[in-house]
């Protein structure tokens, strides 16, 4: 059993959670708690796997919730709740760099509840399964997979629990004279994403931005998918530009890294190459599929640097990782992919 505590000044908004959370057999939903002082005597006294937090409310605010957890229990994992505005976005990352697991938007409407209702109880799950059991390592045999050692044209990357603060890791560690594009799929909706890359932008030599239908995909620019939108890769006149689309979800995404993945499979062949990091779930498999068959190598990050090992775990389960690196590690061996200090494939290691 999963113990979540739902911490939220909205009654409605805490029924809303603890009655959907009520019908999975694997969680036991926790006595809410309506404000910030009532919230960390829960988090003391009842001691949750998870907790839902909202971010604003009257008196000990969310963020101050959360500075106060990550003191005194560190170990419990907490999910911001926020509001889709601005100002909801701009205090989600900065909940992010002072220590959430993750951040979701509330529902717009009642007509996006069920579906909002079900991907939190699948973040619940998934980060609280990594919280309170140990999963078997990946033998060593599943560690490798196989690429040509073609020339880098792009680098194309897939990331969700645990994306921005991964993000803010990687992307400072490239030069401004990095040549190749990168372009990025975070798991996030709408005004999150832009704001994510304006801080990126702040943060790295890279020019780093939100994606727009038809950008032209250039060296050392970093696009990154809007949040609610497919971003894929075309090529017209001979140029690779961007392709945004509203098509279905896919693995419950929009935007979806298996949509980047296979498109760039199909515009780069084996000139790709792709990254997935921390997050829960398995988007990204299917394209990383598609990008090794191409003959483009797939890099993974490994179990112990990851918020949630879903996404690279599943890549590696599959014997399609090239490598598995923590991620301090990735940003330089990328670099020495794009600028050609490949390794014979009998040479690969984990």
């Amino acid at each position: 059993m999963i113990r979540v505590l739902i911490v939220d000044d909205s009654l409605a908004t805490r029924s809303a959670i603890r009655r959907a959370l009520s019908e999975q057999a694997d969680f036991e939903v926790l006595r809410p708690a309506a404000n910030g002082t009532v919230a960390l005597q829960r988090v003391e006294q009842d001691a949750p796997d998870v907790v839902v937090l909202d971010i604003e409310m009257p008196g000990i605010d969310g963020l101050q919730v959360l500075d106060a957890i990550s003191i005194r229990k560190p170990e419990v994992p907490v999910i911001m709740f926020s509001g889709l505005t601005e100002q909801g976005a701009s205090t989600s990352l900065d909940a992010l760099a002072r220590g959430a697991i993750d951040v979701m938007a509330k529902p717009a409407s009642s007509e996006e509840l069920p579906h909002t209702m079900t991907l939190l109880a699948a973040r619940i799950r998934e980060i609280g399964s990594q919280i309170i059991s140990s999963r078997q390592a990946p033998s060593e045999n599943d560690r490798r997979g196989r690429h040509t050692g073609a020339e880098v044209q792009a680098v194309v990357v897939g990331v969700s629990t645990g994306g921005p603060n991964a993000l803010m890791d990687l992307l400072p560690r490239f030069s401004s004279d990095f040549p190749v594009p990168i372009l990025v799929v975070q798991h996030m909706p709408p005004l999150f994403t832009r704001q994510l890359a304006e801080r990126l932008d702040r943060r790295t030599a890279l020019t780093v931005s939100e994606a727009a239908d038809g950008d032209v995909i250039t060296g050392g620019h970093v696009l990154i998918a809007p949040g609610g939108r497919h971003m894929g890769v075309t090529s017209i006149r001979g140029e690779k530009v961007v392709k945004l689309t509203d098509t279905p979800r896919q693995n419950s995404c929009r935007p979806a890294v298996d949509v980047l993945f296979e498109t760039a499979a199909d515009c780069y062949g084996p000139n790709a190459l792709g990254v997935v990091l921390t997050g829960m779930g398995q988007d990204g498999l299917i394209g990383s599929e598609s990008l090794v068959a191409a003959g483009s190598a797939v890099l993974a990050q490994d179990e112990a640097s990851s918020v949630v090992w879903g996404m690279p775990g599943a890549v590696v389960r599959k014997s399609l990782a090239t490598r598995v690196l923590p991620l301090p590690m990735i940003a330089g061996e990328v670099d020495r992919r794009v600028r050609g200090g490949h390794v014979p494939q009998e040479q690969e290691t984990s």
